[in-house]
């Protein structure tokens, strides 16, 4: 599970780059409760539109929820939860390389 949440510490990670502490706590908020909402976490997904199911599943929540949900109900992981897990945390690495390195040739 550890491995599976990376992509929400990349996140965090990524956010922490901003400067002021006003913009984090609301860059934060502005990501985690719709992140949380539209994954599923506060309702399930089969009570929102088709939209916005496509959407859910493909955020890095929901599939971290399903693998979390499959360990402790001892039922078989499906790969696509890991692969979706995995692009993220591949796209959020690149952003945070990103996001150092701009950040370091801004002080230069």
């Amino acid at each position: 599970m550890w491995l599976a949440s990376l992509p929400l510490c990349l996140l965090g990670i990524s956010i922490s780059f901003l400067n002021d502490d006003n913009q984090i706590q609301l860059a934060a908020n502005l990501l985690a409760f719709p992140l949380a909402i539209l994954s599923g976490l506060w309702w399930p997904l089969a009570l929102m539109p088709k939209q916005v199911q496509v959407i859910g599943q493909h955020l890095p929540v929901y599939p971290i929820n399903q693998i979390a949900q499959s360990i402790v109900l001892k039922k078989t992981v499906h790969f696509a939860d890991y692969g979706v897990t995995l692009g993220w945390t591949v796209i959020l690495v690149g952003l945070v390389v990103y996001l150092n390195h701009h950040q370091k040739g801004a002080r230069h």
